[in-house]
């Protein structure tokens, strides 16, 4: 049997590595601004220094509370669930990575829209069909597209497919 603390404890200090990484890498870009002005880093920076708390409160409530197993004893080994398939948070990890080298090959409008697609077909309830997930990644896609170009007209990567 798995025991719930230590993967609850492996993957927040995942997490928190990548926060780590995360802020490392913000405080690393260029640094220039107005006297008094936040510069560009100061959001990402913050981000991740919000992320680290988040994750520090994560620890605090997973060392103050208990794990309660009197309420559902152990099963038999015959009792126990055949679990073949992989866990959801490793899927959806999985995913994001091959979406954030897909950004370099083929662009945000494509692999933004695959990996939306995939990451909610995979997280659905059973009563969704596979058309209208794919309707759904595709209007986010172009809703952030369209926010990002054109309202803060920032560029987003068109990867080597598009030059």
């Amino acid at each position: 049997m798995v025991d719930v603390r230590a993967k609850e404890r492996l993957w927040t200090a995942i997490l928190c590595g990548f926060a780590v990484l995360y802020i490392v890498t913000s405080l690393r870009m260029e640094q220039r601004s107005l006297p008094g002005v936040p510069s560009a880093a100061s959001v990402p920076v913050g981000l991740g220094i919000f992320l680290l708390a988040l994750l520090g409160l994560v620890i605090i409530q997973g060392t103050r509370s208990p794990v309660n197993t009197d309420s559902h004893p152990t099963p038999t080994p015959s009792e126990q669930p055949k679990d073949t398939a992989l866990p959801r948070a490793e899927i959806v990890l999985a995913l994001a990575v091959a979406y954030a080298f897909a950004l370099g090959w083929v662009g945000f409008p494509i692999a933004t829209t695959c990996y939306m697609l995939l990451s909610m077909y995979y997280l659905k309830p059973q009563r969704v069909r596979l058309v209208t997930v794919g309707l759904w990644a595709v209007a986010v896609t172009t809703v952030f597209w369209v926010v990002f170009v054109y309202a803060l007209k920032l560029q987003l990567p068109g990867g080597r497919l598009w030059g």
